[in-house]
């Protein structure tokens, strides 16, 4: 009797220190730079969505290197209907500014980019942050400022993979295996490959 009561309390010992906490996307109000109010995480439910957080003028300096992939992959091929790419997936995409300095200059700056790279389709998905940065900086537990922050959030807004920094092929390739993966969508943990 004196195993089995030790084999449940160390089942109960175990199982709450290795159990993952769900992490949700806080809820927070953006505005796009069509002027549409976004609220998230409720207006993504039912789909994955991929957030990409700048802080400041480095982190979107780093976002421009995703709008490319990201406009087509998430963006352009549904706006569209073009025929199926490989790399088209039917899910969310926010880019959020959430910058002290996060006003018309910066506005001004990614319109601009986007005219000049005809990537006009992004504009809706093109989100200022409403609220006081430093808040949304703590909720998501973003330490480096410079640095751009990307998050995959599952059909309930639980976050399931985060990642950092400039866009390149190996970081894409991860992105797009958790977003086609049919499994990871249910989980409310940390994704895990």
């Amino acid at each position: 009797m004196k195993k089995l009561a030790l084999f449940i309390s160390i089942f109960i010992l175990m199982s709450t220190v290795f159990k993952k906490e769900k992490v949700y996307f806080p809820k927070s109000t953006f505005v796009s730079l069509t002027e549409k109010t976004v609220n998230l995480p409720a207006d993504a439910k039912g789909k994955f969505t991929v957030v990409f957080v700048a802080m400041n003028k480095k982190g979107i300096d780093t976002m421009f290197t995703w709008f490319k992939k990201m406009d087509t992959a998430l963006v352009y091929t549904k706006n569209n209907n073009a025929v199926l790419v490989e790399d088209q997936l039917d899910d969310n995409l926010y880019f959020i500014i959430a910058g002290k300095n996060a006003g018309t200059n910066i506005s001004g700056r990614v319109l601009d980019t986007l005219t000049k790279n005809k990537e006009l389709d992004l504009k809706d998905n093109i989100l200022f942050y409403a609220g006081v940065p430093d808040t949304l900086s703590t909720s998501l537990k973003i330490s480096n400022p410079d640095k751009l922050t990307g998050f995959v959030l599952n059909y309930n807004g639980v976050i399931v993979y985060r990642f950092s920094g400039v866009y390149t092929e190996p970081k894409w390739k991860a992105l797009k295996e958790i977003l086609a993966d049919p499994d990871a969508s249910s989980y409310d943990h940390q994704y895990q490959k």
